[in-house]
């Protein structure tokens, strides 16, 4: 009998996903505003989720997401994992006044 020619017993074979699947979040489009679409505040907590974002040849890359109404500080966590495994982590904080 060939070696691997039988399904040697008590031997799973498997595998365990690495990543889970992208999540996805509302996001409102203001491409067409209406009059009774600024009666509504926009109160979401999470504003923007990109979970994939590619850079140029530079290395640099760019995302534009429309801010609550809610007044205050907000925060942006970029976190990034590059092809090769490297690690990026940043968090900036601006108003909304």
């Amino acid at each position: 009998m060939l070696f691997g020619a039988y399904k040697p017993k008590g031997i799973t074979k498997t595998s365990i996903p690495v990543f889970a699947a992208a999540k996805e979040f509302y996001a409102p489009k203001y491409d067409t505003i209406q009059p009774d679409d600024w009666k509504t505040p926009d109160l979401r907590t999470l504003v923007h989720w990109q979970p994939i974002l590619k850079t140029d040849d530079s290395g640099k890359a760019t995302a534009s997401f429309y801010n609550t109404d809610s007044k205050g500080e907000n925060t942006v966590i970029i976190e990034a994992i590059s092809e090769n495994g490297d690690i990026g982590y940043q968090i900036l904080d601006y108003e909304i006044k």
